[in-house]
């Protein structure tokens, strides 16, 4: 009945006329599949999950961010190999600048203030001539495994959201405590790899 009124009143109808036609021709037909198309026409369609990033983007992103965080890894490690303070590199002040670039043209919004921070502190170090202590070292390497999760956890449904605040805030105080000491005489940066 709400159809007859809705075709004969002009308006829309909020059925599938086309599936409600094939309904009605297969139950005409004695088609014992009828019933089946009466739910499949009343069953609505779930809508798929929104994705975050195209898929596409998402394996070239992936792949870029993987490369950044490699050198910054490969510091990690050799750092543990060696006495504060820690020389910042060239190659380390780049992988924490162009990461976040790409965190940010990327728009993970989660991501950006991480590798914001993370770039903040590097590059205030680097720029100053300074080295990294042991706390700053931590810090770094608990950055990487956040914007690890944080690449892993792009179009996954159901993905749980960590709180990286504590570990943005840290960075922040050691950028703090950065801009608070002198600066190094000579050469700001080191010109070379880190290597151990």
């Amino acid at each position: 009945p709400a159809l007859v009124e809705q075709l004969e009143t002009g308006i829309e109808p909020t059925v599938d006329t086309r599936q409600l036609a094939a309904q009605a021709s297969a139950f005409a037909e004695g088609d014992p599949n009828a019933p089946n198309l009466a739910a499949a026409a009343a069953a609505p369609e779930e809508e798929p999950a929104p994705v975050e990033m195209d898929p596409i983007l998402l394996d070239i992103f992936s792949k870029e961010t993987a490369a950044h965080l490699g050198a910054i890894k490969s510091y990690v490690d050799a750092c543990r190999e060696e006495e504060p303070p820690y020389p910042i590199p060239d190659n380390l002040h780049r992988a924490c600048h162009t990461l976040h670039g790409s965190v940010n043209m990327a728009d993970v919004d989660r991501g950006v203030t991480v590798t914001a921070s993370l770039n903040q502190y590097v590059r205030r170090l680097y720029d100053a001539g300074l080295g990294m202590d042991t706390d700053g070292l931590a810090a770094v390497e608990a950055a990487v495994k956040a914007i690890e999760s944080i690449v892993a956890s792009i179009n996954q449904p159901g993905a749980r959201d960590e709180d990286y605040e504590p570990l943005v805030e840290r960075l922040r105080e050691l950028t703090a405590q950065v801009e608070g000491r002198p600066a190094a005489t000579g050469e700001t940066g080191d010109t070379g790899e880190f290597t151990g």
